[in-house]
């Protein structure tokens, strides 16, 4: 009788420690769980409040670039002088000359301008009218300077080589959204149908002109 207690003891001892192992290595489990939790929740997500926020404020800056984007559209007139005197009857040293302009203010100081300038025959030795595209940058409000591009079209064709412009000028609004602008143009150009008529000669001129622009 006793070895039998001793027996049924030895087994309980053992069977004792089996049965709390589960036990011991839950909290183990537990605390895995909850150390990758964290890390979980801090993943940012495309619902986070903090990131439409910053989404929001994109779109304001955006939105308020675009309002402050100026435009304006008007006519003008520019009377130009050729810089080299030429002694030919046929060939106009000095006259006027018409255009359309366009100036874009994307973000002061700066302003775009894209020009359509309209010549009569007799510009320069010209056999019949032209016209002359022109796109400038300029920086500056009210007094402002620049630089600019363009190309004579004529008799259904560009002309050979484009023309240079330097450009210093005054804007100023005389009536609420109408707009002033009188200003002084340098232009180095190689005119084909001067050349033609006059050799080792260029068509360099100088040119003062206004325009009257309503921003919208």
């Amino acid at each position: 009788m006793k070895t039998a207690s001793m027996f049924t003891a030895m087994i309980l001892g053992i069977a004792l420690p089996t049965q709390n192992a589960p036990a011991d290595t839950a909290p183990v489990a537990q605390d895995a769980h909850d150390d990758t939790a964290p890390f979980a929740q801090d993943e940012p997500t495309d619902a986070d409040p903090v990131f439409a926020q910053d989404a929001h404020d994109e779109e304001d800056l955006m939105r308020q670039a675009r309002s402050n984007t100026k435009y304006r559209m008007g006519l003008g007139v520019n009377y130009w002088r050729s810089v080299k005197h030429i002694s030919r009857n046929n060939i106009d040293i000095d006259s006027f000359a018409w255009l359309a302009t366009c100036q874009i203010v994307p973000a002061a100081p700066w302003k775009i301008e894209a020009n359509i300038e309209y010549f009569h025959d007799g510009f320069l030795g010209l056999d019949g009218t032209a016209f002359a595209p022109q796109a400038f940058a300029l920086l500056g409000s009210t007094l402002y300077a620049g630089a600019g591009i363009g190309i004579f079209y004529e008799n259904g064709s560009f002309d050979a080589d484009p023309f240079y412009i330097l450009r210093a000028g005054l804007d100023f609004e005389i009536f609420p959204r109408i707009h002033m602008d009188l200003s002084g143009n340098y232009r180095f150009a190689k005119w084909t149908p001067l050349d033609k008529l006059v050799k080792n000669i260029d068509g360099n001129t100088i040119t003062l002109g206004a325009a009257l622009r309503v921003e919208f």
